[in-house]
């Protein structure tokens, strides 16, 4: 499996709930760590960026979503995952 179906699949499976948030989150930072692909848009890689900040900062424990602008929770993670298409990494 290249970079772009690694991606592909692990959003589109989360997105079917067949990862739990605290699952995609650490497969996603992990294949992040080793992205590789050329021609990438800005907005693409961008997308990617911010997807991975949004990872590093989720949280599943109430008290730490108690504390303002630091952690996320798994509504904030589906919310900007739902609208992937695999067009976004062509």
């Amino acid at each position: 499996m290249n970079t772009i179906e690694k991606f592909t699949y692990l959003i589109l499976e989360y997105n079917k709930n067949n990862y739990t948030t605290r699952d995609f989150c650490e497969l996603f930072e992990w294949y992040y760590r080793d992205l590789d692909i050329p021609n990438l848009s800005a907005f693409s890689e961008n997308w990617l960026k911010d997807l991975d900040e949004l990872c590093g900062r989720f949280s599943e424990y109430p008290e730490d979503l108690e504390i303002p602008n630091v952690f996320v929770d798994e509504k904030t993670i589906k919310a900007y995952t739902k609208n992937f298409s695999p067009k976004l990494l062509i």
